[in-house]
């Protein structure tokens, strides 16, 4: 496993520089090695393991156009639809292939709302609203503190969620509603805040860029609506005090690193390259490591998806062994165990699926071979996404999609 530090220290000069550097020396490699010079396949891929055969298992939710029109029907009458709904809801129904139909919807539209609040009120449309404007953010985290409390004066986007909010409190056990909560506020907070290093003036360590990349990728909040859409959940899981607890705790921290660390190299050509974000794996594992040219950087934090890869893939049949062992003592929760198991599983290995037929991340001559098209074939291709669930309706995109997963 690579070795993290996790000293943080203040940003500097030459750290800006170095940054700066960076689309310079994107270009010189495409200028002297043409696109397609590295495989996602292979640098994510540890050994023994192929990341796109061992995905070929995992489909989208059966559902997924039914439940993406019905989404959308709800994002549009609610003021909350984007022309990338149609991508959120074609994610979701990767991330959660299991869940019933009933909760994939409510799970659609949750993660459709915080893409939402993402790319129209995110930390990188800062400044394009009106002065003194209300943000819906402020009022989804308000709401999030006090879920009862409905202000004299609300809009119809406010009602649109806290009805969903509370259409999912009354279909869940309170603990695991509560946390949920916690978590989807603390992300909505955190997302529209300015967390790039030369804003911050801090350059995370390693660990520390990790953790806070969980965060804002939304994996933590993403990884409960597993649980909801399984109708399992971890307190029925972990009520004995047995090796389990530690074991899914470290699998629940591989299924949200992962996809998250993973989304950052391959999308670093739209985010670091297009958008100047510093807010990368690769970017901050450069600054980490003083010296590093870009392609060592790439490469290096491949290989940290690659070790943690590894791990869940090991670490996910000993916890099965468990279940198994348990099986006689405990049936119920012994399958229980396996189905959340599986959860995890499509969770972790879907991003696989989802890059690869997703249009967000193609990119003329790219860099990466899996996703080097050429300009007329991403037009072809994005206006084709566009009529995937009702082709008779025009989008009304307000803004530009912000670095999230």
């Amino acid at each position: 496993m690579e070795l993290l530090t996790d000293i943080p220290r203040a940003c500097t000069p030459a750290d800006v520089e170095r940054l700066r550097r960076v689309q310079g020396e994107y270009a010189a490699l495409i200028e002297s090695h043409g696109p397609g010079l590295l495989s996602l396949d292979d640098l994510l891929s540890p050994v023994g393991f192929r990341f796109g055969e061992a995905s070929a298992d995992i489909k989208p939710h059966p559902a997924e156009h039914s439940v993406a029109a019905e989404v959308e029907s709800w994002m549009r009458a609610s003021g909350l639809w984007l022309s990338t709904t149609p991508h959120i809801v074609r994610a979701c129904s990767w991330v959660y292939p299991t869940a019933s139909r009933a909760a994939l919807t409510q799970q659609s539209k949750v993660v459709s709302l915080d893409w939402y609040l993402n790319d129209t009120q995110g930390r990188d449309l800062a400044g394009v609203h009106a002065q003194g404007e209300p943000q819906l953010s402020a009022a989804v985290v308000a709401m999030c503190d006090n879920l009862d409390a409905v202000p004299s004066r609300e809009g119809v986007q406010e009602g649109a969620v806290r009805h969903l909010l509370r259409e999912m409190r009354a279909d869940s056990p309170q603990p695991w509603f509560a946390c949920f909560l916690s978590r989807f506020r603390d992300q909505v907070q955190l997302t529209h805040q300015d967390l790039g290093i030369p804003a911050t003036g801090v350059v995370p360590s390693m660990f520390g860029y990790i953790q806070q990349r969980i965060l804002t990728s939304g994996m933590v909040y993403m990884t409960s609506l597993l649980e909801f859409g399984l109708d399992t959940y971890l307190s029925d899981l972990y009520r004995d005090p047995d090796n389990l607890v530690s074991a899914l705790d470290r699998l629940l921290f591989l299924t949200a690193a992962i996809p998250s660390l993973g989304n950052d190299v391959v999308s670093f050509e739209k985010e670091v390259i297009d958008l100047g974000s510093s807010n990368n794996l690769i970017t901050v594992l450069a600054l980490n490591r003083p010296g590093t040219g870009l392609l060592d950087a790439i490469t290096a934090s491949g290989y940290i998806v690659a070790d943690m890869i590894q791990e869940f893939v090991t670490l996910s049949s000993h916890v099965a062994c468990l279940a198994e062992d348990l099986r006689p003592r405990d049936e119920h929760r012994a399958c229980a165990l396996l189905r959340y198991l599986g959860g995890l599983d499509a969770m972790m290995k879907s991003q696989w699926n989802f890059h690869a037929v997703s249009l967000r991340y193609r990119y003329p001559k790219s860099l990466w071979r899996e996703m080097a098209v050429d300009e007329a074939v991403t037009t072809r291709h994005a206006e084709a996404a566009l009529r995937l669930t009702r082709p008779d309706r025009q989008s009304d995109s307000r803004g530009t999609p912000s670095p999230r997963l």
